[in-house]
């Protein structure tokens, strides 16, 4: 008997040990260190990238700081263990030994980025739009590219970082993001998020066969990103674009989502192109923006979203709810020589040049402004041709839609296939959709409490981090000289006026965790002693 259970209990023993090995561990890399180099903290980082060992299930944690190196990710895939890699920020960076706020301050700039395996996540955990990136790419090459994924590789997530080539302009081929997945090798799984691509001579995107199953089993969700400067190359030879999205002989791209992003100052084929001999399948692009600040510079030839004529395939594209403004040749220009199910609605174009209708697209509820060129459309149906300007400040590129515009209201119910606008506000706010990258908020219901002033820099403020907020947002009061009235809790009340939540400061800080409630704007109000309420404004993205 006792032979029985001291072998039952070094068999626990046993079991209990190979747990704890297998635990993921955190690792540390800082340029400068100068420790056992080991990664162990932060005192003992890895002092560069080339020093690293890669171990699936671990996370490891960048310093700010300037790697003069190309950085090369490659382990082989155990299942579906990941390797994380996250920039280092006040919050969130591990251990606290040897920890400096220094670290946390400033992007961590490496040469180039090159992921060899699948199941890799790289976030920069901050920064978003065109500035504040925890991760930087500074690519100075004039030749290849500044973040290449090897071919057949999935389930990459790339998050917060900045992309930078050697510049526009320039008579030889440098690319950003590039992965090309030909001869049924594909990938599929890939997440991008809050990337800023910009400066390259011909593709800010070049990819190739991401092939998912169904939106469930995607190939792409691309969210939340800019790509910005692509396309100048002066080599006739040459052609760029925003993103060439299909690429490669009999190349396969299915299911795929582009949302919620930026396309700027692109020249070249299209902001989107899809080009020959591909096949483009079950592909979402709605609540985009796509602008150019200069048609003589940036242009789209022969459309901004185009899929070639050659051996091409485009079955259910569906181009919805985005904004084009002062884009040249503005068309959507579906050539493909096999084709069904291609939709273009609920589309926004503002001072856009024309020389052919949508091609090959059923386009319907679209919205029309200062458009020329001899081939504006006219009789869609219910196409709204607007008489004065529908946004808010086109110039400053707020394409928030007016009170007074034909597209509010007059769009189509596209629900079955997404429910929010660019800002994550919930569709319809009226009786019926609106037409566009953004829904029309009346703001009447927080802008009408008699007792409350927004934050300026005169009286106390709230500050909220992050806003626009994703799930959680810290709130505090900046002013030490200011007290809350006693018993007065932090109000949040919803668009119309309705109180959604009530929280207690402690110490003129609290935490509110959101994830209960829709995307919208919400209105945060605090009473001071006194008389006096202060209020700010937050965005909740869903």
């Amino acid at each position: 008997m006792r032979t029985k259970i001291n072998f039952y209990l070094f068999g626990l023993i046993l079991f209990l040990l190979m747990t704890l090995s297998l635990q993921a561990e955190n690792h540390y890399v800082r340029v400068g260190a100068t420790g056992n180099n080991d990664g162990s903290d932060w005192e003992n980082a890895y002092s560069s990238f080339v020093s690293v060992v890669w171990t699936r299930g671990d996370t490891y944690y960048v310093a700010s700081g300037t790697y003069d190196e190309v950085v090369l990710i490659r382990k082989d895939e155990s299942g579906t263990t990941w390797i994380n890699v996250l920039k280092a920020t006040a919050d969130i960076h591990g251990t606290n030994i040897g920890w400096n706020a220094d670290y946390a301050t400033g992007p961590a700039i490496i040469q180039k980025l090159i992921i060899q395996s699948s199941y890799i996540s790289v976030d920069g955990q901050e920064g978003s739009g065109t500035s504040g990136h925890g991760i930087k790419v500074d690519y100075t090459a004039t030749t290849s590219n500044a973040v290449s994924l090897s071919p057949g590789k999935s389930f990459i997530h790339l998050c917060h970082i900045e992309i930078q080539g050697a510049g526009f302009v320039g008579d030889t081929d440098y690319r950003g993001l590039y992965q090309n997945n030909t001869g049924g090798n594909y990938a599929k799984g890939h997440y991008w998020s809050y990337l800023y691509i910009h400066d390259f001579t011909t593709n800010g995107i070049t990819t190739g066969g991401i092939n998912g199953t169904s939106f469930d089993d995607y190939g792409l969700i691309y969210e939340y990103n800019v790509i910005a400067e692509t396309g100048g190359c002066t080599n006739v030879g040459l052609h760029g674009q925003g993103w060439q999205a299909g690429y490669g002989v009999s190349a396969v791209q299915r299911y795929w989502t582009i949302r919620n992003s930026i396309f700027k100052n692109i020249d070249g084929t299209a902001n989107i192109a899809f080009l020959g001999y591909t096949t483009n399948e079950y592909i979402r692009i709605y609540n985009n923006i796509f602008l150019s600040e200069d048609k003589t510079i940036y242009h789209s030839s022969p459309g901004v979203i185009y899929v070639h004529n050659i051996e091409a395939t485009a079955i259910n594209i569906e181009i919805y709810n985005n904004t084009f403004y002062n884009i040249k040749l503005n068309q959507i220009r579906n050539d493909a020589d096999t084709t069904s199910g291609c939709e273009v609605k609920n589309n926004l174009f503002h001072t856009g040049t024309f020389t052919t209708n949508h091609l090959g697209v059923t386009s319907q509820y679209n919205a029309y402004y200062n458009c020329d060129g001899y081939g504006v459309p006219s009789g869609e149906i219910g196409q709204q041709n607007e008489i004065s300007d529908p946004v808010v400040n086109s110039s400053a590129h707020d394409f928030h839609i007016i009170y007074t515009a034909k597209a509010k209201d007059n769009g189509t119910d596209l629900s079955s296939v997404f429910s929010t606008d660019m800002d994550g506000i919930t569709r319809p706010q009226g009786p019926d959709w609106d037409i566009g990258a953004y829904e029309y908020i009346d703001t009447t219901g927080i802008d009408n409490f008699s007792d409350e002033t927004l934050n300026s820099s005169a009286q106390p403020i709230l500050t909220l981090h992050p806003n626009p907020s994703y799930g959680i947002c810290i709130i505090r009061l900046n002013n030490n000289t200011t007290s809350i009235a006693m018993g007065n809790k932090l109000k949040i009340y919803s668009i119309i006026g309705v109180l959604i939540d009530e929280l207690e400061l402690i110490d003129s800080e609290v935490t509110w965790n959101n994830n209960s409630v829709p995307g919208g704007i919400y209105l945060m109000k605090l009473k001071l002693e006194g008389t006096q309420n202060i209020s700010q404004k937050l965005i909740l993205i869903r």
